[in-house]
């Protein structure tokens, strides 16, 4: 997040750590806290990657810096919509999609590109993306997602891209980012959220055209992330393609089955069906 300050340079929020971080005397290190890795931290610091709000008010806390103070020199709106923006995220990984349905309605007078944004989750969850016109299809090219392999401090424009991109393009970018798992900071509780969220539309493209391939690109990733249970249903929906992929249908039915017992079936009906 950045705003312009009158008469002074521009304030971002790694230019505010490093302030109170020099404030207190304290490390880069000692500032992370084990919270983030010492890595994340000293880019978050450069701005070269943005950090959660979750994480970034954990150390916040953890060093006793009042909320006020630190968010004082910001637009409280831009902060407001900050925190929106991560709710939307949240919807859009739970599949709900009538809580995105009612965030349209929100931010349609207010905000283009995250109401862009939106619209595509909910086609994309109604699995309808061609049934969008080719005037919005050029809007959202032309609008919003931004991407580059130098500020891609998450995966969540490109997640949300990859229902309506061309295929060639979303998969030179799986393969940009096999190539460079080892060094993405996934780790990060929100950045690993979103990849997954990646895999799982990259995966359900490659579905739809029988891509087997790019069961192959997804595992090569998966073997460089962390083991985390708080992301278990993720890997479980990404073996459901895998299943797919490879027609083993017994073990996508065990999946599905699985899913509708421990109450996923809002998840299921976004799902491709067995055919």
């Amino acid at each position: 997040m950045k705003v312009e300050s009158v008469g002074k340079r521009m304030t971002t929020i790694g230019r505010q750590l490093r302030k109170f971080r020099m404030l207190l005397g304290l490390s880069q290190t000692e500032m992370a806290a084990g919270i983030v890795t010492d890595s994340f931290y000293s880019k978050v610091e450069r701005d070269i990657s943005e950090i959660s709000i979750d994480k970034l008010i954990e150390i916040l806390n953890i060093h006793h810096i009042s909320l006020f103070d630190f968010f004082e020199i910001f637009d409280v709106e831009n902060l407001s919509n900050l925190k929106r923006q991560q709710e939307i995220y949240s919807a859009y990984d739970n599949r709900n999609i009538k809580q995105l349905k009612e965030f349209a309605k929100l931010v349609k007078d207010n905000d283009d590109f995250l109401y862009l944004k939106i619209r595509l989750m909910i086609a994309a969850l109604e699995r309808s993306v061609n049934k969008l016109s080719l005037t919005f299809r050029k809007k959202v090219s032309n609008s919003c997602f931004d991407i580059s392999i130098c500020n891609l401090y998450n995966f969540w424009n490109l997640a949300i891209l990859a229902p309506l991109i061309e295929f060639d393009k979303l998969n030179k970018w799986i393969e940009i980012i096999e190539e460079n798992i080892e060094i993405m900071n996934v780790e990060d509780d929100d950045c690993y959220l979103s990849l997954l969220n990646l895999l799982i539309n990259y995966l359900d493209r490659t579905y739809q055209i029988q891509y087997k391939d790019g069961i192959n690109k997804v595992i090569s990733i998966l073997d460089f992330t962390p083991d985390n249970l708080n992301v278990m249903f993720h890997h479980i929906i990404i073996q459901y393609y895998v299943a797919l992929l490879s027609q083993d249908w017994s073990v996508a039915k065990e999946i599905i089955e699985l899913l509708k017992m421990t109450g996923y079936q809002k998840y299921v009906n976004t799902l491709p069906k067995i055919v």
